[in-house]
C-alpha cells in the first residue's frame, strides 16, 4: 500500500493513497461484472470461489482506512484505522509525544535455515513511528527500504517541520552518499 502525505489546513495527514482504494474498486467492480456474467451464463458459483475470495480480498481492500491527521490548532494527533465505518481513533496530544522517530533495521531471517541456503538476504525496513513520553511507541508505518525509495523519510521530515515535533533520524538519507554502479 502506498501512503501519501497531505498538508491541509488544519496540518498535515499521512495515509493511505487514495489511488490504491479507487484501483481495488474498479479491480471490485470487475470481478463482479464477470462474475455476474459467469452466473447468467450457467456457471456454478462453487467453481468461482477463487473469484469470490479475490472480490472479498479487494472489497476489503478498498474500504481500508489508516490515516494519521497532526491537527497544529488542537495539538492532536488522531491516527484512524479499520474498514469502511468500522474504525478506530487514537488521539494523542503532542505534549504527550517526545518525538517522531524513523529507524532502519534489517528483518532477520529465518535461524532454522543455513545462510548458504538462504536464496536472498535479510530485506532491511523502514519504521515510522511516534515515540511517546512514557517510552511507548506508536508505529505509523513500517515498509520495505527499497520499496519505500526515500518516500517515508521524506514524509517525516515534512510532518516533522509542519508540526515543530522533533525527529529522530537514526542515519542519513542514502541518496546522499557515493555510490557507483560497483557497489549496487
Amino acid at each position: 500500500m502506498q501512503y501519501t502525505t497531505v498538508m491541509g489546513k488544519s496540518g498535515p495527514t499521512y495515509r493511505i493513497s487514495r489511488l490504491f482504494s479507487l484501483l481495488c474498486l474498479l479491480f471490485s467492480l470487475f470481478l463482479v461484472w464477470g462474475l455476474a456474467t459467469s452466473y447468467r451464463e450457467g456457471v456454478g458459483l462453487r467453481s468461482m470461489i477463487h473469484i469470490v475470495v479475490l472480490l472479498a480480498i479487494s472489497i476489503g481492500g478498498a474500504l481500508y482506512r489508516d490515516s494519521w491527521h497532526f491537527d497544529l490548532p488542537a495539538m492532536q494527533i488522531t491516527a484512524v484505522w479499520g474498514f469502511g465505518p468500522f474504525v478506530k481513533r487514537d488521539h494523542f496530544r503532542f505534549d504527550e509525544v517526545e518525538r517522531l522517530s524513523l529507524t532502519h533495521v534489517d528483518r532477520p531471517g529465518s535461524p532454522a535455515i543455513p545462510r548458504l541456503a538462504r536464496r536472498r538476504r535479510p530485506s532491511a525496513m523502514v519504521i515510522f513511528s511516534l515515540a511517546m513520553l512514557d517510552g511507548a511507541e506508536r508505529t505509523i508505518q513500517v515498509m520495505g527500504e527499497r520499496r519505500s525509495a526515500g518516500r517515508v523519510e521524506e514524509a517525516a521530515r515534512m510532518i516533522g517541520a509542519a508540526t515543530g515535533l522533533s525527529l529522530f533520524i537514526d542515519r542519513g538519507r542514502d541518496m546522499e552518499t557515493d555510490l557507483s554502479l560497483h557497489d549496487l
